[in-house]
């Protein structure tokens, strides 16, 4: 009983608040980039890619990828799988990962690379 008292609380009390924040680590899609290929759709493990068809890729094809900030867990295997590098997996977008690796190398960082 004072267990099921306790998870009630919890609930309550994330429910009060009026906004929800998700994690830094999120997927976040360019939708100009985006070929529909649904790589990004298949290899989520918890199938939070989804097409969206008001949305325009690459050549003006209809329908491009869309990541929900709010239920991406941040496991970044569609920013990884992307054939055409649409999606970036925030605090682990390639300019800063390349930045990160040339200030671990002691090397010049590399113009030109990311977006």
């Amino acid at each position: 009983m004072i267990q099921a008292q306790a998870a009630a609380a919890r609930a309550a009390r994330v429910l009060s608040r009026p906004t929800l924040s998700a994690g830094g680590s999120v997927a976040v899609v360019d939708a100009a980039r985006c070929t529909g290929c649904l790589t990004c759709v298949r290899i989520c493990p918890f199938g939070v890619p989804k097409m969206r068809i008001d949305l325009t890729g690459v050549g003006e094809i209809t329908g491009a990828a869309y990541i929900e900030a709010s239920i991406c867990q941040g496991c970044g295997s569609c920013a990884a799988e992307c054939p055409a590098r649409a999606i970036q997996l925030m605090h682990y977008t390639d300019v800063q990962m390349t930045a990160k690796v040339g200030a671990l190398l002691q090397l010049p960082v590399l113009q030109g690379m990311g977006t």
